[in-house]
């Protein structure tokens, strides 16, 4: 299961940015997550990726066995993993039911609750979004996530928020709140610098992420992401996605400057929340 594509679970490092052109040639700007990141668009037609796997695979012995882990893993649940982590849609439900019948026990009720909710969702994009931001579905997918590192040696390293940084509450920090809707930011004006925990408030209908960038100096969120290496951004953080309803906090230390939030999660028509206005620039003092 590709959580880091799935979660951006993302978290952690954004892989930024890259531009496409829009239907009159000019410039629009699309992210891609780290992750990860999940595609821009996300379908749960069954049959859009093949779920047949063969052969060995990068840390499984001829024999089925994991060189990462002291229980052997058959070669055709690694296979599997590294299919869907390797592709930027979401699993298909061809590829969720295969992952139910080759599941070993130690992460088969986390695997059967992922694909469940996910398939339930059927064609529907905004309802898989938020079946991926629900507390049981990203506590889940961070038991396969483990899994996967340990037994598979898919990396999932890139998943972890920067140095410092945590997707934990932290009482004694500056809080601020972020309130997501369809499709817009709200959240003070003025935000000073120390530790601070952000809390995506999702007031919406839909699955909203928290991404937020430090802007060079002299940088301004727009050029960022039209540029197609990520260049004005220093650094990034993600929060878990929240599910309409869910709040997900994001701590870390805010140093002064110029900084950018965006929701990349698409809408039902596949378009990025921050194409429709989820994307706001502050300044810490």
């Amino acid at each position: 299961m590709p959580v880091h594509r799935l979660l951006l679970v993302g978290g952690a490092a954004v892989a930024l940015l890259t531009a496409c052109g829009d239907d009159d040639g000019e410039n629009a700007a699309v992210v891609t997550t780290v992750t990860t990141a999940p595609a821009a668009t996300a379908t749960g037609s069954t049959g859009a990726q093949s779920s047949s796997v063969t052969g060995s695979t990068m840390g499984s012995t001829p024999d089925g066995g994991s060189t990462a882990g002291s229980q052997p893993v058959p070669n055709d649940v690694c296979a599997l993993a590294k299919q869907i982590d390797a592709q930027e849609d979401l699993p298909s439900d061809a590829q969720l039911q295969k992952y139910k019948e080759v599941a070993p026990p130690e992460v088969k009720d986390a695997v059967d609750t992922a694909a469940d909710a996910l398939t339930s969702a059927g064609d529907d994009t905004v309802a898989k979004w938020n079946a991926l931001g629900s507390d049981d579905v990203e506590a889940a997918v961070l038991k396969i996530d483990a899994f996967e590192q340990q037994k598979c040696e898919i990396d999932h390293s890139e998943d972890a928020v920067p140095p410092g940084a945590t997707k934990e509450k932290d009482d004694s920090a500056q809080q601020v709140t972020v309130t997501a809707r369809e499709y817009s930011f709200d959240l003070p004006a003025d935000i000073e610098a120390g530790r601070t925990t952000f809390t995506l408030d999702n007031q919406g209908q839909e699955a909203h992420v928290l991404v937020i960038f430090k802007l060079a100096e002299g940088a301004t969120l727009d050029q960022a992401m039209q540029s197609e290496s990520g260049e004005g951004i220093e650094t990034s953080w993600s929060s878990d996605i929240a599910a309409r309803g869910e709040k997900e906090p994001l701590t870390f230390d805010l140093e002064p400057g110029h900084y950018g939030l965006i929701c990349f999660i698409p809408d039902a028509n596949g378009q990025p929340h921050f194409m429709l206005g989820m994307q706001k620039e502050f300044t810490v003092s």
